[in-house]
């Protein structure tokens, strides 16, 4: 997300109960165990390199998340143009339709004969209830709970499924498709976003970042809300904003290509790429080419600024990787779905391949939980190497905001 603050419309924190806060770092609670984060200052410069952790895999949603996806135009636009061209006349399901129904309201305006909209948050779904009964009455009904656990009477038309991760299948997107396929989609049903690649290519991070990294406070109740998530420390995914194209050193390949309406779902496969620009490399950087409907526009997400923001993988080897215009990174790369069936984990492993011959093994990983904690240079800088995760002591530790308290 790019985000400037987690304060509301009256520029009060959201938080009825904020986290501890000393001059550098904040301690973060999960349970018994507490952890701690560095903190760069009170919000963070969206113009400006800056992390940001994942959340929607969790999910993790708050009013101002809420809102900054509202105000998401390049997002919004790729969505819209895609709905108003194919639900007229449609029975349209959408999964995931937040609060605000955007997308239903969007596909009944648009002249949808019906629509029905899944929302698996609580009070998403009550909201949305609420709003369909004044903004659409009769025309939208709201189903609470997961797509994947819901029936249906009707099967539907076309499925506008905004379930997109910064890692394009992060979020589970693909069985989620799958499950609707069978159970909620008339056959040849259409689906929005029609294509979603995950693109990558090198990139260093200790030069975009040549301080310490860390998060802005109003960043810290999110961290927080992933672990405890996840129930438990580990390498949280973190995406990067504030950067372009100018930020990678290599050519760009393909980690996934999601094709929804040809049943295509490739989430493993080679991925080689060649540096275009001496100096060191640390990691891999992930991003979307989104497209709304077959023949329509993409959405390049390094190239735009949207709430998706390009994810950063630490690329780990046994010695820092400085390359120079025509090495190679060969790497395979593997997408499993974590234990809960749902949410993919990513790994890579390969070499690099040296212009004069010398050959590096590397390996990285994003994973959607229960790894193992600050062993990357990124984590250990993020979460502090000296000080391992140990029982929360004497209460300390405040609680979350109420971003923090956001639970799947």
């Amino acid at each position: 997300m790019d985000m400037t603050s987690t304060r509301d419309a009256t520029g009060r924190n959201t938080a009825e109960e904020r986290l501890r806060m000393g001059s550098e770092w904040a301690t973060l609670v999960v349970g018994d165990r507490e952890a701690r984060v560095r903190v760069t200052g009170s919000a963070l410069d969206p113009d400006r390199p800056h992390l940001f952790p994942s959340i929607g895999e969790y999910p993790i949603y708050d009013a101002f998340v809420y809102q900054a996806m509202l105000a998401d135009e390049p997002r919004n636009e790729v969505f819209r143009e895609a709905i108003v061209r194919q639900a007229p006349g449609a029975t349209v399901l959408e999964i995931g339709c937040g609060p605000d129904l955007f997308w239903s309201l969007c596909a009944a305006d648009a002249g949808a004969d019906r629509v029905v909209a899944i929302e698996s948050l609580g009070d998403s779904a009550r909201r949305a209830e609420k709003l369909a009964r004044v903004r659409a009455p009769g025309r939208i009904s709201v189903v609470p709970g997961l797509s994947t656990e819901v029936t249906l009477a009707e099967r539907a038309d076309l499925c506008v499924a905004e379930v997109v991760g910064c890692i394009g299948g992060s979020e589970g997107m693909a069985r989620v498709i799958e499950d609707a396929r069978e159970r909620l989609l008339s056959p040849g049903a259409q689906v929005v976003p029609h294509r979603v690649r995950t693109l990558a290519a090198t990139v260093c991070l200790a030069d975009l970042m040549p301080d310490d990294p860390g998060v802005a406070e109003s960043v810290v109740p999110y961290v927080q809300s992933v672990f405890r998530a996840a129930d438990s420390f580990f390498d949280l995914r973190m995406c990067v904003g504030g950067i372009g194209y100018d930020a990678i050193r290599s050519t760009t390949g393909d980690v996934e290509d999601l094709r929804f309406n040809d049943g295509d779902h490739r989430q493993s496969g080679e991925l080689r790429l060649t540096a275009t620009r001496p100096g060191g490399v640390d990691g891999l950087l992930l991003w979307l080419d989104l497209q709304g409907r077959r023949g329509g526009e993409h959405l390049d997400t390094l190239a735009t600024q949207t709430n998706w923001l390009p994810v950063y993988v630490p690329l780990l080897a046994g010695e820092r990787l400085s390359l120079v215009p025509g090495d190679v990174i060969e790497l395979d790369v593997s997408c499993e779905l974590s234990a809960d069936g749902v949410h993919p984990e990513y790994r890579f492993a390969g070499t690099v391949r040296h212009a004069d011959g010398r050959r590096v093994p590397v390996t990285a990983e994003s994973l959607y939980g229960g790894s193992a904690f600050r062993q990357s240079p990124l984590h250990e800088a993020l979460f502090g190497a000296a000080e391992p995760a140990g029982p929360a002591r004497d209460g300390r530790a405040g609680q979350p905001s109420d971003a923090a308290a956001v639970r799947p």
